[in-house]
């Protein structure tokens, strides 16, 4: 299940909501839809963030030009969790977009998430802007940074993810060119695991063609270069 929820509305004629169940997730610019993103394919760091979540949302937005909401949840992509767990874990959401060229968000959660059969306590930041250049011409650049507790010692695991997309629409809308780079910091593998324990440095650069119709279907070609 990635969405399933219902909503009370508190006061006619006001955007202001009360969401329970199974939500789309606060966090990131990329669905698991891929016909609904920037291309056909994801950045790395979408598939290490949740895609949905579990809990209560109150969302309010006071103009067009901004959007509120806050979240208590089940955890870390979840759909259950313990009775004595819930109110562990928190979201918050803040968008601006002063007209259809621009838009800036910032995405947060502090919670509890289960490492090595220990529980921690992790912070997430998720803030990114979407650029409308020109008509054919878009931009949309990020930077998510994580903070969890240590398992051996005290402190914390500190993680970043910087990624940058370009987006070229062809003459005809159904043609795209995109260009994606992205540097992940992960030394203490805490979202991105290496098989061998080794730290997690990546920087990737990736060019997709991509091809959509204007109902369902798409195609993509990509090519990528890992160091």
């Amino acid at each position: 299940i990635g969405e399933a929820y219902v909503g009370y509305r508190f006061i006619k004629n006001q955007p202001l909501w009360l969401d329970a169940g199974v939500l789309p997730s606060h966090i990131g610019a990329e669905s698991y839809i891929g016909k609904e993103n920037f291309a056909a394919t994801r950045a790395l760091v979408s598939d290490q963030t949740p895609y949905y979540e579990t809990g209560i949302r109150i969302s309010y937005r006071p103009s067009e030009k901004w959007y509120l909401s806050m979240l208590t949840l089940n955890g870390w992509q979840r759909i259950t969790a313990p009775l004595n767990k819930i109110g562990d874990n928190w979201g918050m959401q803040i968008q601006y977009s002063p007209n259809q060229h621009f838009l800036v968000n910032n995405s947060s959660f502090i919670g509890k998430v289960q490492d090595q059969n220990e529980e921690k306590t992790r912070i997430y930041s998720n803030t990114y802007a979407f650029v409308k250049l020109t008509k054919r011409d878009q931009l949309q650049l990020g930077w998510d940074i994580g903070f969890q507790d240590r398992t051996d010692t005290k402190g914390v695991y500190v993680w970043n993810d910087f990624w940058l997309q370009y987006r070229h629409s062809m003459l005809s809308d159904k043609w795209a060119v995109l260009l994606r780079a992205e540097k992940i910091s992960d030394p203490n593998n805490v979202l991105y695991k290496d098989p061998l324990g080794a730290k997690f440095i990546l920087n990737h650069l990736s060019a997709n063609i991509d091809w959509k119709d204007r109902k369902s279907t798409s195609l993509n070609s990509s090519h990528s270069s890992v160091s």
